[in-house]
């Protein structure tokens, strides 16, 4: 958005300064004699003035929206910091659970599992639209997040219900279920980096601590 701006911004000026360059050695050239001519001049300069102005209008205005979209960015990203962290941290248990990676946590515990990642929360739409100006389709990545979880939060759900008499993991689930929850955690990397890069200078000091 910066980049168009900029271009808007360089292109008009060019025209602008071109526009001044060519009517100067229009009028040297060909200077008014009568009054007929120089009501011609005027009513000319006049013209390429409002359309220069009108353009330069426009960009302004085009400017003034980008701040405000990136001024909405700066306070979605910064209220979903910690939810974002939140949810990688929750996302990170189920896989190691589900991988029998953490001795806390066995494979079978699947109640566990939804419990954590139903504490965690999830933003909604409204949260993550005003990031969709951030690159990296950040709110693309968010809500791919969202959906991953929400497709595996009921197969979970499932599984502690046939593994409750068991006790036992239950068989094929954790392949079933692992590309969905690592896809997760690559789209919430993503979001999670242009989030903090895009406050690091602005955030109070709650944002700088490791979550």
């Amino acid at each position: 958005m910066k980049i168009k701006s900029f271009l808007l911004v360089s292109v008009v000026t060019s025209g602008a300064i071109g526009f001044v360059g060519y009517f100067g050695h229009l009028f040297v050239k060909y200077p008014p004699v009568t009054s007929a001519d120089t009501a011609a001049w005027a009513g000319a300069i006049g013209t390429v003035g409002t359309l220069i102005g009108t353009i330069w209008l426009a960009s302004s205005a085009e400017r003034a929206r980008e701040r405000e979209a990136m001024g909405r960015a700066i306070v979605a990203a910064s209220s979903l910091v910690i939810p974002i962290s939140r949810v990688h941290n929750s996302l990170s248990y189920v896989i190691d659970a589900l991988r029998g990676s953490n001795p806390a946590a066995p494979s079978h515990y699947y109640t566990a599992m939804v419990h954590s990642l139903e504490a965690a929360g999830m933003w909604d739409d409204d949260e993550i639209l005003p990031l969709s100006v951030l690159p990296h389709a950040v709110a693309a990545n968010l809500a791919a997040c969202r959906a991953a979880i929400d497709h595996c939060l009921p197969i979970l759900r499932r599984s502690a219900d046939e593994s409750e008499s068991t006790r036992q993991p239950v068989p094929g689930r954790a392949e079933m279920l692992l590309p969905y929850l690592i896809a997760a955690v690559e789209s919430l990397d993503v979001a999670q980096v242009q989030c903090r890069s895009l406050i690091i200078e602005r955030a109070p000091p709650i944002f700088m601590q490791p979550h």
